[in-house]
């Protein structure tokens, strides 16, 4: 009987953990898109889900709270913006 529950926690998880890898997914994707779309160009830093943009400022794609997560280079502190604020931090001079 401990084995059919535990089973059954087991599918649990990992449908729970497939659940969170797909938003993820499309978390990314759609940073992507915005990206694309706002002509914002970007380079991979070698880190998971972060890109450096006009050599000042870091973006992690995974949105929080349908917020993007920014830090400016040099510094530890991370930033939440909505996505017109986040493309005045971008254009404004460094």
């Amino acid at each position: 009987m401990n084995n059919i529950i535990e089973d059954d926690d087991d599918n649990v998880w990992a449908a729970i953990n497939a659940d969170k890898k797909k938003s993820k997914e499309k978390n990314v994707k759609q940073t992507m898109t915005f990206l694309k779309n706002n002509g914002i160009a970007y380079v991979e830093t070698g880190t998971e889900n972060l890109v450096l943009i006009k050599d000042k400022i870091y973006l992690s794609l995974k949105k929080e709270s349908h917020c993007f997560k920014f830090r400016y280079k040099g510094y530890s502190k991370w930033y939440f913006a909505k996505h017109s604020t986040l493309l005045e931090k971008i254009n404004a001079p460094i």
